[in-house]
């Protein structure tokens, strides 16, 4: 037999509610069980950096930091990057720091 394909009015609703409250769960569990960011202590080592919104020079430039401002930043998963927030929304190249 033929396998039936749910509509999406069918996807959204949910015979037991007990085993969506599960799956929900399961969904946060996974998002809070990645491990956190290290965070590094680093220096600007140009005299003005750019802070931007992604990790491309064409990006928009949130705001600068200046030349031996130190500040805390986080691996992001772009190599030549650093991330300003443990959630990624702003940016600095690792090539101008120290």
């Amino acid at each position: 037999m033929a396998k039936k394909r749910k509509t999406e009015f069918e996807i959204q609703i949910h015979d037991d509610p007990i085993e969506e409250t599960r799956e929900a769960a399961e969904e946060i569990a996974e998002v809070y069980s990645k491990p956190a960011r290290t965070p590094h202590t680093i220096t600007v080592t140009a005299e003005l950096l750019n802070v931007r919104a992604e990790p491309s020079q064409e990006a928009m430039v949130l705001h600068q930091l200046v030349k031996g401002e130190t500040l805390t930043v986080y691996d992001s998963q772009f190599e030549d990057w650093y991330t300003l927030t443990d959630n990624g929304f702003e940016y600095i190249m690792k090539k101008f720091t120290r």
